[in-house]
């Protein structure tokens, strides 16, 4: 392992490439070695000991100076975790984790670009025109490059976006998590140098 690399470094990294501020994260575990994750609250994540932590990890999070906000949970391993987060997120009206990405901070939308595959955030409700903008910088596009979105409903087909008419019609047709794959003219995927033939219409 690099040296500086461990779970805390690895939550932060992905709180800040999911767009998420440390405050708006919450790390967990019960062991010792979930020590350094528990060292991510230095930076303002929020903190959840499941109520099987052994003795070790509780003392060093309740003698540390590095630690923020966090809480003891009564119950184990992941109700312990779902007590975490009702305590830290209450003022968000948390009551499951989907709810708080869709309500508070946007959609999250699972892209494609040929073998590649990515999560994006974008405002809700859902905007062509943003999203647009959005997985051109997530993927690094350049300008002149020329797609098209297709989104996959609930039947598993794939349909067309392409206005902000369609987005709307996104909305109310599909349910869970959104799915859109990225249709390009190029033959040759520059951002993952893979073959996006098969995703050409």
């Amino acid at each position: 392992v690099p040296a500086g690399a461990g779970k805390g470094s690895a939550a932060l990294h992905c709180a800040a490439r999911f767009g998420f501020d440390p405050p708006r994260v919450m790390v967990s575990g019960d062991g010792e070695n979930d020590i350094p994750l528990f060292e991510s609250m230095a930076a303002g994540t929020k903190g959840a000991l499941v109520g099987n932590a052994v003795a070790g990890l509780r003392d060093w999070v309740n003698g540390s100076a590095k630690v923020g906000s966090y809480v003891l949970a009564e119950r184990c391993h992941a109700r312990g975790i779902l007590d975490g987060l009702k305590h830290h997120f209450a003022n968000l009206g948390y009551t499951h984790a989907k709810d708080v990405l869709d309500r508070k901070d946007g959609l999250l939308v699972k892209v494609s670009v040929g073998s590649d595959t990515r999560l994006v955030r974008t405002k809700a409700p859902l905007s062509f025109a943003d999203l647009m903008t959005t997985i051109r910088a997530r993927f690094e596009m350049p300008p002149r490059l020329d797609i098209k979105l297709r989104y996959m409903d609930v039947d598993g087909d794939l349909i067309t976006l392409a206005s902000e008419d369609d987005a709307a019609e996104v909305e109310t047709d599909t349910k869970g998590p959104l799915r859109v794959v990225v249709v390009t003219s190029w033959a040759e995927c520059w951002c993952c140098g893979k073959n996006a033939g098969n995703l050409l219409s």
